[in-house]
Protein backbone atom coordinates (compact mmCIF):
# COMPACT_ATOMS: atom_id res chain seq x y z
CA UNK A 1 0.00 0.00 0.00
CA UNK A 2 1.31 3.46 -0.93
CA UNK A 3 0.55 6.81 0.19
CA UNK A 4 -0.36 9.78 -2.46
CA UNK A 5 -0.24 13.12 -0.89
CA UNK A 6 -0.99 16.28 -2.37
CA UNK A 7 0.93 19.02 -1.27
CA UNK A 8 -1.21 21.79 1.04
CA UNK A 9 0.35 24.44 -0.73
CA UNK A 10 -1.38 25.84 -4.33
CA UNK A 11 2.25 25.49 -6.13
CA UNK A 12 4.75 23.61 -4.61
CA UNK A 13 8.44 23.83 -4.80
CA UNK A 14 9.21 20.45 -5.19
CA UNK A 15 7.94 18.54 -8.42
CA UNK A 16 9.50 14.59 -7.73
CA UNK A 17 6.49 12.25 -8.17
CA UNK A 18 5.06 14.48 -11.10
CA UNK A 19 4.92 12.32 -14.39
CA UNK A 20 4.45 14.35 -17.44
CA UNK A 21 5.01 11.06 -19.56
CA UNK A 22 1.14 11.84 -20.81
CA UNK A 23 1.38 15.41 -21.57
CA UNK A 24 2.29 16.41 -25.18
CA UNK A 25 4.75 19.09 -25.09
CA UNK A 26 3.03 20.41 -28.18
CA UNK A 27 0.20 21.22 -26.45
CA UNK A 28 -0.76 24.97 -26.00
CA UNK A 29 -2.90 25.69 -23.37
CA UNK A 30 -3.74 24.67 -19.55
CA UNK A 31 -1.96 21.36 -18.78
CA UNK A 32 -3.77 21.95 -15.19
CA UNK A 33 -6.98 21.25 -17.19
CA UNK A 34 -8.60 17.45 -17.73
CA UNK A 35 -6.82 15.92 -20.68
CA UNK A 36 -9.48 15.03 -22.62
CA UNK A 37 -9.54 19.17 -23.11
CA UNK A 38 -7.13 18.99 -25.44
CA UNK A 39 -9.02 15.92 -27.54
CA UNK A 40 -12.13 17.68 -28.36
CA UNK A 41 -12.88 14.95 -31.09
CA UNK A 42 -12.47 11.75 -29.38
CA UNK A 43 -15.39 9.76 -29.31
CA UNK A 44 -14.83 8.49 -25.43
CA UNK A 45 -17.53 9.15 -22.79
CA UNK A 46 -16.88 10.81 -19.42
CA UNK A 47 -17.37 7.74 -17.73
CA UNK A 48 -15.66 5.73 -19.74
CA UNK A 49 -12.35 8.67 -19.65
CA UNK A 50 -13.17 9.12 -16.00
CA UNK A 51 -12.11 4.97 -15.63
CA UNK A 52 -9.31 5.03 -17.84
CA UNK A 53 -7.49 8.12 -15.57
CA UNK A 54 -8.68 5.94 -12.40
CA UNK A 55 -7.01 3.10 -13.62
CA UNK A 56 -3.83 5.13 -14.36
CA UNK A 57 -3.30 6.90 -11.49
CA UNK A 58 -4.56 3.29 -9.32
CA UNK A 59 -7.95 3.61 -6.77
CA UNK A 60 -8.01 6.71 -5.09
CA UNK A 61 -10.13 7.66 -2.31
CA UNK A 62 -10.07 11.26 -1.38
CA UNK A 63 -9.64 12.11 2.11
CA UNK A 64 -10.70 15.27 4.60
CA UNK A 65 -7.25 16.27 4.69
CA UNK A 66 -6.99 17.05 0.83
CA UNK A 67 -4.71 14.14 0.82
CA UNK A 68 -5.09 10.89 -1.89
CA UNK A 69 -4.83 7.46 -0.27
CA UNK A 70 -5.25 4.28 -2.64
CA UNK A 71 -3.23 1.25 -3.67
CA UNK A 72 -0.96 1.34 -6.85
CA UNK A 73 0.37 -1.49 -8.95
CA UNK A 74 3.44 -3.09 -7.66
CA UNK A 75 6.56 -1.40 -9.48
CA UNK A 76 4.63 2.02 -10.20
CA UNK A 77 5.71 5.67 -9.26
CA UNK A 78 3.46 7.49 -7.17
CA UNK A 79 2.11 10.50 -9.81
CA UNK A 80 1.62 14.25 -8.95
CA UNK A 81 -1.54 15.59 -10.34
CA UNK A 82 -1.78 19.56 -10.60
CA UNK A 83 -4.67 20.76 -8.53
CA UNK A 84 -7.05 22.26 -10.95
CA UNK A 85 -7.35 26.12 -11.13
CA UNK A 86 -10.61 27.63 -11.50
CA UNK A 87 -11.32 29.15 -14.74
CA UNK A 88 -10.84 32.56 -15.65
CA UNK A 89 -13.44 34.97 -14.09
CA UNK A 90 -13.26 38.14 -15.91
CA UNK A 91 -14.93 38.89 -19.23
CA UNK A 92 -13.55 40.23 -22.87
CA UNK A 93 -15.20 43.04 -24.20
CA UNK A 94 -13.83 45.18 -27.74
CA UNK A 95 -12.73 49.46 -26.92
CA UNK A 96 -14.96 51.45 -28.49
CA UNK A 97 -12.47 53.57 -30.37
CA UNK A 98 -9.99 51.63 -31.41
CA UNK A 99 -11.90 48.02 -31.43
CA UNK A 100 -9.01 46.30 -29.43
CA UNK A 101 -9.88 43.75 -27.41
CA UNK A 102 -9.08 43.47 -23.85
CA UNK A 103 -10.05 40.79 -20.40
CA UNK A 104 -11.03 42.92 -17.61
CA UNK A 105 -10.92 41.25 -14.18
CA UNK A 106 -11.86 42.72 -10.59
CA UNK A 107 -10.25 41.76 -7.35
CA UNK A 108 -12.17 39.29 -5.30
CA UNK A 109 -12.36 38.61 -1.36
CA UNK A 110 -12.36 34.97 -1.75
CA UNK A 111 -11.12 32.79 -4.56
CA UNK A 112 -10.70 29.06 -5.31
CA UNK A 113 -7.17 27.92 -5.34
CA UNK A 114 -4.56 28.67 -7.88
CA UNK A 115 -1.71 27.84 -9.31
CA UNK A 116 0.14 31.19 -8.34
CA UNK A 117 0.58 30.43 -4.79
CA UNK A 118 -1.73 30.95 -0.98
CA UNK A 119 -1.90 34.35 -0.59
CA UNK A 120 -1.09 35.31 3.16
CA UNK A 121 -2.15 38.56 3.75
CA UNK A 122 -5.37 40.61 3.63
CA UNK A 123 -6.40 41.63 0.90
CA UNK A 124 -7.56 45.31 0.33
CA UNK A 125 -9.06 46.77 -3.32
CA UNK A 126 -7.24 49.52 -4.64
CA UNK A 127 -10.19 52.16 -6.02
CA UNK A 128 -9.09 53.86 -9.27
CA UNK A 129 -5.91 52.14 -9.92
CA UNK A 130 -5.63 49.13 -12.60
CA UNK A 131 -2.63 46.64 -13.45
CA UNK A 132 -2.41 46.55 -17.29
CA UNK A 133 -0.99 43.54 -18.87
CA UNK A 134 0.75 43.60 -22.08
CA UNK A 135 1.02 39.56 -22.92
CA UNK A 136 3.48 37.12 -24.86
CA UNK A 137 2.62 36.40 -27.89
CA UNK A 138 -0.40 34.07 -26.98
CA UNK A 139 -2.63 37.02 -26.37
CA UNK A 140 -5.65 36.38 -24.69
CA UNK A 141 -4.80 33.15 -23.99
CA UNK A 142 -7.04 30.37 -21.50
CA UNK A 143 -3.52 30.74 -19.37
CA UNK A 144 -2.97 34.82 -19.59
CA UNK A 145 -6.51 35.39 -18.58
CA UNK A 146 -5.55 32.86 -15.21
CA UNK A 147 -2.30 35.28 -14.74
CA UNK A 148 -4.86 38.18 -14.97
CA UNK A 149 -6.97 37.27 -12.24
CA UNK A 150 -4.06 35.71 -10.39
CA UNK A 151 -2.58 39.85 -10.48
CA UNK A 152 -6.30 41.39 -9.43
CA UNK A 153 -6.76 39.05 -6.62
CA UNK A 154 -2.86 39.53 -5.32
CA UNK A 155 -2.85 43.65 -5.99
CA UNK A 156 -6.19 44.40 -5.04
CA UNK A 157 -6.33 46.29 -8.89
CA UNK A 158 -9.07 45.79 -11.84
CA UNK A 159 -6.22 44.31 -14.53
CA UNK A 160 -6.68 44.74 -17.91
CA UNK A 161 -5.20 42.46 -20.15
CA UNK A 162 -5.32 44.02 -24.03
CA UNK A 163 -4.72 42.02 -26.88
CA UNK A 164 -1.97 43.73 -28.82
CA UNK A 165 -2.40 41.27 -31.13
CA UNK A 166 -5.50 42.00 -32.86
CA UNK A 167 -6.44 38.21 -32.61
CA UNK A 168 -3.80 36.90 -34.22
CA UNK A 169 -1.43 35.18 -31.75
CA UNK A 170 1.22 33.30 -31.70
CA UNK A 171 3.74 30.62 -29.49
CA UNK A 172 6.95 32.51 -29.88
CA UNK A 173 8.66 30.38 -27.30
CA UNK A 174 7.94 27.03 -28.61
CA UNK A 175 9.34 24.92 -31.35
CA UNK A 176 6.30 24.12 -33.73
CA UNK A 177 6.15 20.31 -33.78
CA UNK A 178 8.77 17.54 -32.44
CA UNK A 179 11.92 17.46 -33.85
CA UNK A 180 12.78 14.89 -36.30
CA UNK A 181 15.42 12.65 -35.46
CA UNK A 182 15.59 10.24 -38.83
CA UNK A 183 19.26 10.12 -39.96
CA UNK A 184 18.27 9.16 -43.30
CA UNK A 185 18.09 11.96 -46.60
CA UNK A 186 14.04 11.93 -45.95
CA UNK A 187 14.62 12.54 -42.21
CA UNK A 188 16.79 15.34 -43.47
CA UNK A 189 14.75 16.82 -46.23
CA UNK A 190 12.26 17.00 -43.20
CA UNK A 191 14.06 18.31 -41.02
CA UNK A 192 15.06 21.28 -43.19
CA UNK A 193 11.77 21.96 -44.65
CA UNK A 194 10.52 22.22 -40.54
CA UNK A 195 12.86 24.54 -39.88
CA UNK A 196 12.03 27.07 -42.89
CA UNK A 197 8.61 26.68 -42.29
CA UNK A 198 8.81 27.07 -38.50
CA UNK A 199 11.59 30.38 -39.10
CA UNK A 200 9.23 31.55 -42.04
CA UNK A 201 6.06 31.80 -39.99
CA UNK A 202 7.81 33.11 -36.92
CA UNK A 203 9.59 36.19 -39.64
CA UNK A 204 6.20 37.19 -40.45
CA UNK A 205 4.82 37.28 -37.38
CA UNK A 206 7.21 39.82 -35.94
CA UNK A 207 7.01 41.92 -38.92
CA UNK A 208 3.20 42.00 -38.61
CA UNK A 209 3.48 42.96 -35.18
CA UNK A 210 6.64 45.05 -34.81
CA UNK A 211 6.51 47.76 -32.11
CA UNK A 212 9.71 49.60 -32.81
CA UNK A 213 10.62 50.80 -35.89
CA UNK A 214 14.25 51.37 -36.89
CA UNK A 215 16.16 53.17 -34.89
CA UNK A 216 16.92 56.60 -35.95
CA UNK A 217 19.32 58.48 -33.48
CA UNK A 218 19.61 58.97 -30.10
CA UNK A 219 16.34 57.92 -28.26
CA UNK A 220 14.46 57.69 -31.38
CA UNK A 221 12.77 55.21 -33.14
CA UNK A 222 10.55 55.39 -36.37
CA UNK A 223 7.06 54.76 -35.53
CA UNK A 224 4.55 52.83 -36.71
CA UNK A 225 0.75 52.08 -37.16
CA UNK A 226 0.92 49.19 -34.76
CA UNK A 227 2.65 51.02 -31.83
CA UNK A 228 0.42 54.08 -32.50
CA UNK A 229 -2.85 51.98 -31.92
CA UNK A 230 -1.95 50.10 -29.04
CA UNK A 231 -0.84 53.59 -27.55
CA UNK A 232 -4.13 54.65 -27.85
CA UNK A 233 -5.79 51.52 -26.95
CA UNK A 234 -3.98 52.18 -23.59
CA UNK A 235 -5.07 55.87 -23.37
CA UNK A 236 -8.93 54.87 -23.99
CA UNK A 237 -8.76 52.34 -21.13
CA UNK A 238 -7.19 54.27 -18.99
CA UNK A 239 -9.20 57.38 -19.37
CA UNK A 240 -12.78 55.53 -19.71
CA UNK A 241 -12.52 53.48 -16.82
CA UNK A 242 -11.37 56.82 -13.98
CA UNK A 243 -8.07 55.74 -13.61
CA UNK A 244 -5.60 57.60 -11.60
CA UNK A 245 -2.64 55.12 -11.40
CA UNK A 246 -1.66 52.40 -13.90
CA UNK A 247 1.08 50.30 -13.33
CA UNK A 248 2.11 48.31 -16.99
CA UNK A 249 3.55 45.39 -16.69
CA UNK A 250 5.24 43.29 -20.06
CA UNK A 251 5.47 39.66 -20.27
CA UNK A 252 8.08 38.35 -22.61
CA UNK A 253 7.38 40.43 -26.01
CA UNK A 254 4.99 42.52 -24.56
CA UNK A 255 8.21 44.13 -23.07
CA UNK A 256 8.25 46.00 -26.11
CA UNK A 257 5.27 47.62 -26.24
CA UNK A 258 5.54 48.75 -22.44
CA UNK A 259 9.40 49.76 -22.97
CA UNK A 260 8.21 51.98 -25.80
CA UNK A 261 5.55 53.61 -23.79
CA UNK A 262 8.14 54.48 -21.67
CA UNK A 263 10.57 55.71 -23.87
CA UNK A 264 8.02 58.45 -25.71
CA UNK A 265 6.48 59.28 -22.69
CA UNK A 266 8.87 59.58 -20.07
CA UNK A 267 12.12 59.80 -22.62
CA UNK A 268 10.91 61.77 -25.45
CA UNK A 269 8.05 63.23 -23.71
CA UNK A 270 5.69 63.17 -26.14
CA UNK A 271 2.20 64.54 -25.23
CA UNK A 272 -0.43 61.70 -23.49
CA UNK A 273 -3.14 62.51 -21.40
CA UNK A 274 -1.81 59.17 -19.15
CA UNK A 275 1.92 60.21 -19.02
CA UNK A 276 1.14 61.32 -15.35
CA UNK A 277 -1.38 58.34 -14.88
CA UNK A 278 1.18 55.63 -15.40
CA UNK A 279 2.92 55.09 -12.03
CA UNK A 280 5.73 52.35 -13.06
CA UNK A 281 6.56 49.53 -15.49
CA UNK A 282 7.86 45.68 -15.27
CA UNK A 283 9.30 44.33 -17.84
CA UNK A 284 9.57 40.59 -17.62
CA UNK A 285 12.20 38.52 -19.53
CA UNK A 286 11.69 40.38 -22.76
CA UNK A 287 12.56 38.46 -26.25
CA UNK A 288 12.76 40.30 -29.23
CA UNK A 289 13.64 43.64 -27.90
CA UNK A 290 16.59 45.89 -28.99
CA UNK A 291 19.42 45.78 -27.55
CA UNK A 292 20.18 49.34 -27.01
CA UNK A 293 16.29 50.23 -25.38
CA UNK A 294 17.88 49.67 -21.78
CA UNK A 295 20.75 52.46 -22.47
CA UNK A 296 17.87 55.05 -23.47
CA UNK A 297 15.29 54.44 -20.22
CA UNK A 298 17.82 55.66 -18.45
CA UNK A 299 16.80 58.94 -17.72
CA UNK A 300 13.49 57.72 -17.65
CA UNK A 301 11.85 59.74 -14.50
CA UNK A 302 9.44 56.51 -14.11
CA UNK A 303 10.44 53.47 -11.77
CA UNK A 304 11.38 49.96 -13.49
CA UNK A 305 11.30 46.43 -12.10
CA UNK A 306 13.00 43.98 -14.22
CA UNK A 307 12.27 40.26 -13.56
CA UNK A 308 14.72 38.02 -15.57
CA UNK A 309 15.73 34.26 -15.65
CA UNK A 310 18.95 32.68 -16.71
CA UNK A 311 20.15 32.96 -20.70
CA UNK A 312 17.67 30.78 -22.88
CA UNK A 313 17.90 30.63 -27.14
CA UNK A 314 16.10 34.27 -26.94
CA UNK A 315 18.44 36.17 -24.61
CA UNK A 316 21.89 35.76 -24.35
CA UNK A 317 24.41 35.98 -20.91
CA UNK A 318 25.56 39.43 -22.92
CA UNK A 319 22.50 40.53 -22.98
CA UNK A 320 21.57 40.09 -19.58
CA UNK A 321 24.15 41.51 -18.46
CA UNK A 322 23.66 44.67 -20.40
CA UNK A 323 20.12 45.10 -19.62
CA UNK A 324 21.41 44.60 -15.27
CA UNK A 325 24.20 47.37 -16.00
CA UNK A 326 21.44 50.06 -17.66
CA UNK A 327 18.54 49.28 -15.48
CA UNK A 328 20.41 49.61 -12.33
CA UNK A 329 22.07 52.99 -13.45
CA UNK A 330 18.89 54.52 -12.80
CA UNK A 331 18.72 54.56 -8.69
CA UNK A 332 14.54 54.10 -9.32
CA UNK A 333 15.19 50.74 -10.79
CA UNK A 334 15.10 47.31 -9.68
CA UNK A 335 16.96 44.67 -11.42
CA UNK A 336 16.01 40.80 -10.23
CA UNK A 337 16.94 38.10 -11.54
CA UNK A 338 15.60 34.47 -10.97
CA UNK A 339 17.63 31.08 -10.59
CA UNK A 340 16.73 28.91 -13.55
CA UNK A 341 17.93 25.54 -15.06
CA UNK A 342 19.31 25.63 -18.11
CA UNK A 343 16.11 23.84 -19.89
CA UNK A 344 13.88 25.78 -18.29
CA UNK A 345 11.74 27.47 -20.94
CA UNK A 346 11.70 31.15 -21.43
CA UNK A 347 7.67 31.24 -20.87
CA UNK A 348 8.62 29.92 -17.23
CA UNK A 349 6.56 33.04 -15.45
CA UNK A 350 2.95 31.84 -16.85
CA UNK A 351 1.11 29.18 -14.98
CA UNK A 352 0.16 26.30 -17.19
CA UNK A 353 1.62 26.70 -20.48
CA UNK A 354 4.51 23.99 -19.46
CA UNK A 355 4.49 20.71 -17.10
CA UNK A 356 5.41 22.17 -13.65
CA UNK A 357 8.28 19.83 -13.66
CA UNK A 358 9.49 22.49 -16.46
CA UNK A 359 9.06 25.35 -14.66
CA UNK A 360 8.78 24.58 -11.10
CA UNK A 361 7.37 27.73 -8.88
CA UNK A 362 8.60 30.08 -11.11
CA UNK A 363 5.48 31.54 -12.00
CA UNK A 364 4.81 31.78 -7.94
CA UNK A 365 7.97 33.44 -7.31
CA UNK A 366 7.84 35.81 -10.00
CA UNK A 367 4.05 36.80 -9.47
CA UNK A 368 5.20 37.33 -5.53
CA UNK A 369 8.08 39.44 -6.45
CA UNK A 370 6.07 41.40 -8.74
CA UNK A 371 3.02 42.00 -6.49
CA UNK A 372 5.32 43.24 -3.84
CA UNK A 373 6.35 45.96 -5.77
CA UNK A 374 3.50 47.41 -7.58
CA UNK A 375 2.05 47.53 -3.44
CA UNK A 376 4.97 49.32 -2.52
CA UNK A 377 4.68 51.48 -5.48
CA UNK A 378 0.95 52.02 -5.25
CA UNK A 379 0.84 52.54 -1.74
CA UNK A 380 2.49 56.50 -2.20
CA UNK A 381 -0.56 57.11 -3.72
CA UNK A 382 -4.18 58.23 -2.02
Amino acid sequence: MSDLSLPKSAYPRAYEEFDSSFINDSIEGDISLPHERFNPNQNETEDESTDSLVELIGNLNTLEDGSRKGSLSSGSKPMFIEPVSPKPRGYEFQLKTTKTKVYLTYPINSIEIDTYGKIEYEMSTREKSMVVIIPNSKGLSLNNQKLADAYSIRTGCVVALVDIYFNDPLSLEQELGKPVTDATWLGTFRRLSNGFTHNTTRHIWLQTHQIFGKHIEGTRFQGNTNFNIIKESIEELITTHGVENCILIGFSYGCNTVARINLELNVNHIHSEISEKIKGFVLVHPIKIPANIFDVLETSNKPTLGVFGQETDYISREELQHFQRHIEKNKQNKFIQLKTKKETPHGFSISGDYPPNKIGDLPKRTCELIVDWIIQKLNKYP
